[in-house]
């Protein structure tokens, strides 16, 4: 896949729809992600296409950087993503033609889930030697197949602190941070919106699929009928369609005063 999300124009504020959090709240919340884990967001969003604008306003409203358990306890890291997540973004990234590069720090931490193809050599200690640098853009499944989600949940674990690679992300937050950026290209691969020639990315539309989930019925992707709806008009839509709590995170990341706003005006220094 050679979407370049980071050519799309991202509008802020999106609308004039107002943050919850005022200048100083938002600005702290920030600089908590900057201290906390600010290098690490920088560099896995550029492995994974995603700006890193957008990559670290989603970091601060998921978890200002702190690799943790949700309150509700169904997600994990800093991204706050789960085994169903993981299992997800492996999916595309076999179909979609992600790069070994892109996927190998997820793969690494997880091998039993996969199987080298016959024939194959994937090089482990010299990976990242420049050597390879041809290979690690090659799409990984000409190297690796995945076993299927039976190898990483089941039914009832997929969102426990006891499957293995819930706990993983908050033991290892930059296995977190992996899995969280592929979830947001693979989103904002779905979230790009022309006007005037232009293309913009949807920030709202990756959202809601963030904290809904890919097969949401308020994404675009799965409603085609979504994509004409204006970013006011679409954020007011029932809960059925945009989640409450997806209305609070649009707000404080795409918002009038939200992070994505604050970076624009130079109030916030990314990393």
């Amino acid at each position: 896949m050679s979407t370049d999300i980071n050519q799309l124009v991202i509008k802020a504020p999106l609308a004039s729809y107002r943050s919850d959090r005022t200048e100083a709240e938002a600005l702290a919340e920030l600089n908590q992600t900057k201290t906390r884990r600010g290098a690490d967001i920088k560099k896995i969003a550029a492995i994974h296409n995603v700006p890193l604008s957008f990559a670290f306003a989603v970091a601060t409203v998921e978890s200002k950087g702190m690799p943790i358990r949700s309150a509700d306890g169904v997600s994990y890291g800093v991204m706050q993503c789960n085994a169903a997540t993981l299992d997800g973004v492996i999916v595309f990234a076999m179909k979609n033609g992600i790069s070994i590069g892109q996927l190998y720090p997820i793969y690494a931490e997880m091998k039993s889930a996969f199987t080298i193809l016959p024939n194959v050599t994937l090089p482990t200690t010299t990976f990242w030697d420049s050597s390879n640098a041809t290979l690690r853009q090659q799409p990984a499944s000409l190297f690796i197949k995945y076993k299927g989600k039976s190898a990483i949940l089941t039914d009832t674990d997929y969102n426990k602190p006891s499957n293995k690679y819930n706990a993983l992300m908050n033991s290892n937050p930059n296995f977190g941070i992996h899995v969280g950026m592929l979830f947001l290209y693979w989103l904002c691969t779905e979230s790009i919106f022309q006007e005037s020639g232009r293309q913009y990315l949807r920030t709202d539309w990756v959202i809601n699929g963030y904290n809904g989930g890919y097969y949401k019925k308020g994404n675009p992707w799965r409603t085609p009928s979504q994509k004409s709806i204006p970013p006011i008009q679409w954020l007011a839509q029932p809960n059925v369609f945009v989640a409450n709590i997806t209305k609070t995170y649009v707000k404080r990341i795409s918002g009038v005063g939200g992070y994505l706003e604050l970076m624009k005006q130079g109030k916030f220094t990314l990393p």
